[in-house]
């Protein structure tokens, strides 16, 4: 099957607009919704709402940052929006700029590389063949496993 994916938000619009937009999308044949972090909202809220308004897309983080958020919570935000999709949640990781997160965050950008790959070590279950990268999914058949997890209404 052919994937059609696209970053969100497109041109800049704000999170009351992104349901029409997503639903543009999805009338158009796209089957990936996609966020990053950088100057918008932070990459999960985009995604409940896209889950919460079309659970069939496939939904991901192109990079969520490891310094603004704890391991911990990286999996929380996932898992929240697992228990709105249909399909799995795929959650990319990265450690940002220096600038962004001294700057923005406050906090010490040390050791990005080992931030990065204790995140993703420590978010749980992975693509089947995903080896070191920096890549987690969490969806309702496997939400049970993730630390902290409880089962979401839909029954997984």
């Amino acid at each position: 099957m052919n994937r059609l994916g696209m970053t969100v938000p497109v041109a800049g619009e704000t999170m009351a607009e992104l349901p029409a937009v997503l639903d543009e999308l999805a009338g158009a044949g796209y089957s990936d919704i996609w966020t990053s972090e950088v100057n918008a909202t932070d990459a999960f809220a985009p995604l409940l709402m896209a889950a919460r308004q079309t659970p069939r897309l496939r939904l991901g983080t192109s990079i969520a940052g490891v310094f603004s958020r704890s391991p911990a919570l990286m999996a929380m935000s996932a898992l929240a929006v697992a228990e709105l999709s249909d399909e799995p949640i795929y959650v990319g990781v990265g450690s940002s700029s220096q600038n962004m997160v001294e700057q923005w965050h406050g906090t010490p950008f040390v050791r990005p590389y080992q931030r990065v790959r204790d995140t993703a070590a420590s978010c749980g279950p992975r693509s089947p063949g995903s080896g070191s990268r920096s890549m987690a999914t969490a969806s309702r058949s496997t939400a049970s496993g993730w630390p902290g997890s409880r089962r979401t209404r839909r029954g997984s």
